[in-house]
């Protein structure tokens, strides 16, 4: 009987080793077309086609010393023959590093042009002599500060929206402000403006909510003052698809008996806006003497003046304090994903789901009433973590409150 146990067992090691290397030759093959994949583009790069970087990035393939299958691929810099890892198409901090080091040793760089040694090197190396040919051409400088420059900018930028904990009527603001910092970039680099417009509108599309828009447009703190001298909601700064976000977001978070009314009320505040002494009030800044940066006098001011002044606003008011104090991070709000995963993987039906997604709707919305997110933030960190990832989870349930109400 132990003939059959032995050629059983037989059977299934080489079943598993034949599973084992369909896997890896799987994974072999997708490292090859990435590695082709990063030669195409250097290959571009090199005749003037592409992103200049990429003609001194030498794509290497990886194999398995026992197998001599590809398992990984490597970029080696011809500049500073630094060798780095190539899995993440979209990891720029090692390729902006190297960038800060260059900028840092231009005046090194120069001196080593005037170098003997170096000369004589130029004469025997094509790969050098190119190399300087490029470090003395003044463009390549303007690229490499510009690259610098707008990195800074985003970054500088990011940690303040950390730091600030932005609500969603700022959304726009913010990316306004982008806007018109990097057109000033492009303005200081002489960069073309038409690419760059275009990869900031896509990020703007792919990040935008309709909540943004009507938070915007009802937060007193951005109403303008006209010619008349009247503080009217700044829907000039909407396009028409936006103005039609407003309609639609708020209709949807009122009965559907009360959809008229709400949208007459929304005509009557585009309309009158707020009387100028309550919008002062509400826009008044101070400075912040350890930041020295202008912040509002009281950031509450404008939930109070649409409950206490604003009352005839009956079912508009109500949405306006629904929306316009949603973060619109996850530094304001943080959720314990580890959580959600868990009981995705635990629960077999749809009804079960929803009833977890409900639980951190109120959750998320009881935290956002009881505006506790300076005070008690350190206190509720143990049940509010956010394990992966920066995800918005107010953003998330917001998109169907409908459901889960």
């Amino acid at each position: 009987m132990a003939a059959p146990n032995t050629a059983t067992t037989s059977v299934v090691e080489s079943a598993s080793v034949a599973v084992a290397l369909s896997s890896e030759e799987l994974a072999a093959k997708a490292m090859h077309k990435r590695y082709e994949g990063l030669v195409t583009v250097r290959t571009r790069a090199v005749k003037g086609k592409g992103a200049w970087y990429w003609a001194y990035f030498e794509p290497i393939l990886v194999h398995h010393s026992d197998t001599g299958l590809a398992k990984a691929v490597k970029l080696r810099c011809s500049l500073c023959n630094a060798v780095f890892s190539a899995s993440n198409p979209s990891d720029f901090g090692l390729v902006y590093t190297m960038v800060e080091d260059i900028l840092c040793s231009a005046r090194a760089l120069q001196l080593v042009f005037l170098d003997e040694a170096n000369k004589r090197m130029l004469m025997e190396e094509p790969i050098a002599r190119e190399i300087e040919e490029m470090m003395r051409n003044p463009h390549f400088w303007n690229e490499l500060e510009a690259i610098n420059s707008l990195v800074k900018l985003v970054k500088a930028m990011a940690q303040e929206i950390g730091m600030e904990k932005p609500r969603v009527g700022q959304c726009l603001p913010l990316w306004e402000e982008l806007r018109v910092k990097v057109k000033d970039w492009c303005s200081k680099f002489h960069i073309v403006e038409g690419p760059v417009e275009k990869v900031i509108n896509r990020r703007f599309e792919k990040n935008y909510h309709p909540a943004w828009a009507a938070a915007f447009i009802l937060d007193p703190l951005y109403l303008i003052r006209d010619s008349s001298r009247k503080y009217l909601p700044p829907f000039k700064f909407l396009t028409s698809e936006q103005e039609k976000d407003v309609d639609k977001l708020i209709t949807r978070l009122v009965s559907r008996e009360e959809a008229h009314i709400a949208l007459m009320e929304l005509m009557k505040w585009r309309t009158e806006g707020l009387d100028p002494v309550y919008a002062q009030a509400v826009q008044l800044k101070h400075r912040d003497p350890s930041t020295g940066k202008m912040k509002l006098a009281n950031p509450q001011s404008s939930r109070l003046v649409w409950e206490t002044y604003l009352t005839e606003f009956k079912l508009l008011g109500k949405v306006a304090v629904r929306l316009i104090f949603l973060h619109a991070t996850s530094c304001g709000f943080k959720c314990n994903w580890s959580l959600l995963r868990w009981a995705r993987s635990h629960s077999h039906s749809r009804l079960g789901m929803d009833r977890v997604q409900k639980l951190i709707f109120i959750a998320a919305h009881s935290k956002i009433e009881r505006r506790d997110f300076s005070n008690d933030e350190d206190k509720d960190a143990e049940l509010f973590d956010l394990d992966n990832g920066e995800d918005n989870v107010l953003n998330e349930v917001f998109v169907d409150t409908s459901s889960a109400v």
